[in-house]
């Protein structure tokens, strides 16, 4: 089955919501009307592209795929496409944090299906939260009841024993830059960033990371008990700082 033009602007409009999402990871004063400027095309158009209020021709489409660096459509298939468009939501939602916070946040009682609430309430740009919404209704990781966003699941993990990979990396870096972030402007009341250096023997260490995942989940048990108010982020880093000798 042959793409059809929903699947190839749906697919255009996801890569370029990532595409846009780089730059701004790179610089953060980088903005739509900047990243316009760049494509050629006027910043209130691209806003409709990226909110899926307009759809483009494949001529167009090619055109702006080649302006940032990218393959023209070809002619795959469209389950080639659906796959690859899963690939690239997969990935964003285990590489940044706020997904996960936006998951959370619906559980609050006082939580609003507005998309600039939740940008305001996490300190995120709009069309980040817009974007992390849109894919995770795709992913089923969000779901729609009587008009209001609700978490799919009660529980979700992108934890998995001795994987490893560049989404997961990414992720872990943004939650400790936000850890470093909260040291100096987070009051003290409202956090617990602590650390400590031990004389440990590393054969003890996969004891150690059991305890550690035990904690987390007990941790998380306590704190889930009541009528939840708040999102937190909860980091531990357990790491060594000297090289085992022979």
């Amino acid at each position: 089955m042959q793409r059809t033009k929903d699947s190839t602007n749906s697919e255009f409009r996801i890569r370029l919501q990532e595409e846009f999402s780089r730059r701004v990871r790179a610089n953060e004063r980088y903005s739509i009307r900047a990243f316009a400027l760049q494509l050629g095309i006027n910043s209130s158009t691209l806003s409709q592209i990226l909110s899926g209020k307009r759809k483009l021709t494949d001529f167009k489409i090619n055109l702006l795929y080649r302006k940032m660096g990218l393959p023209d459509l070809g002619t795959g298939e469209g389950v080639q496409s659906e796959f690859s468009t899963l690939d690239l939501d997969s990935f964003a939602v285990i590489s940044d944090w706020y997904h996960f916070a936006i998951l959370d946040l619906a559980l609050l009682k006082t939580f609003k299906s507005d998309v600039k609430w939740i940008a305001r309430k996490l300190n995120i740009q709009i069309h980040e939260a817009q974007m992390a919404i849109d894919r995770m209704l795709r992913l089923g990781l969000l779901v729609q009841k009587e008009g209001r966003l609700c978490k799919g699941s009660q529980f979700y993990s992108n934890y998995r024993e001795g994987v490893t990979s560049a989404a997961l990396k990414e992720y872990q870096r943004q939650v400790i830059t936000k850890a470093l972030q909260a040291v100096d402007q987070c009051p003290q009341e409202r956090k617990d960033i602590t650390s400590m250096t031990i004389a440990a023997n590393s054969k003890k260490l996969k004891a150690a990371k059991e305890k550690i995942k035990k904690f987390r989940r007990e941790l998380c048990a306590f704190l889930e008990d009541e009528e939840s108010d708040s999102v937190f982020h909860f980091a531990l880093q357990l790491y060594p700082v000297t090289e085992v000798e022979n």
